[in-house]
């Protein structure tokens, strides 16, 4: 019974979304319109070379000793 009450909920919910969406949406497209950002090469190299360091130091340094490893058995 819970979960068709969700349902019911759910499409009630659905229908008014798609019912307010066309007279809202150029105003809610007007007042979220942000601009694009350019994002040179450098600063994704940077990025990912910053994750790789973080995850190098996460491996090396907090290595959980209990952990259990994937046993191969044949």
């Amino acid at each position: 019974m819970d979960k068709a009450i969700f349902m019911a909920a759910s499409s009630v919910l659905s229908v008014i979304f798609t019912l307010l969406h066309r007279p809202l949406f150029p105003w809610l497209n007007r007042m979220s319109h942000t601009p694009v950002a350019k994002v040179r090469r450098r600063e994704v190299l940077t990025a990912l070379g910053l994750c790789l360091a973080i995850v190098i130091v996460q491996l090396v340094f907090f290595r959980d000793p209990g952990a259990v490893g994937i046993a191969v058995t044949g």
